[in-house]
């Protein structure tokens, strides 16, 4: 079983972007900072830090999973540090190995697939609700094409 949630920490906003004109690298390196919880089959592999650019690994975490179904590895690279979420075929299933905790996990790629999707779409959703102009920036939707 995966559980996947975000908390955003808005007093983590370093730079207060107009988002209708923000350039497109803000979108990983700004955009809605937080805690990512990530949970798989018991095992904890959060990022409990505050500053995870949420949106942008919601977006990788979801590439790395479609990675995965074509070349059996996907990785998620969180952003402003070397630390790394590595997705990879094992056992008939999928390990989760994270840098920060030194247990892997185990889940059956379907299971991981819906999860990373759902949460995607919820993130950006939430998002799109909290900075509304966002959705007028042409650089927004070329930064979430990359990750389709």
């Amino acid at each position: 079983m995966i559980e996947l949630d975000y908390v955003f920490r808005p007093e983590e906003v370093i730079v207060g972007w107009d988002w209708a004109s923000a350039p497109d690298w803000a979108y990983a390196y700004d955009a809605f900072p937080g805690d990512v919880h990530l949970l798989v089959n018991g095992e904890d592999l959060s990022a409990p830090w505050g500053w995870v650019t949420v949106l942008y690994f919601a977006l990788c975490l979801q590439r790395a999973v479609a990675d995965v179904e074509m070349s059996g590895v996907g990785v998620v690279e969180l952003t402003e540090s070397e630390l790394t979420l590595v997705l990879s075929r094992a056992d008939g299933g999928i390990e989760v190995r994270a840098d920060w905790v030194p247990q892997a996990a185990f889940v059956e790629l379907g299971e991981l697939r819906s999860a990373s999707d759902a949460f995607a779409a919820r993130v950006r959703t939430d998002f799109e609700r909290t900075y509304p102009a966002t959705t007028e920036n042409p650089r927004y939707r070329e930064f979430q094409s990359r990750f389709r």
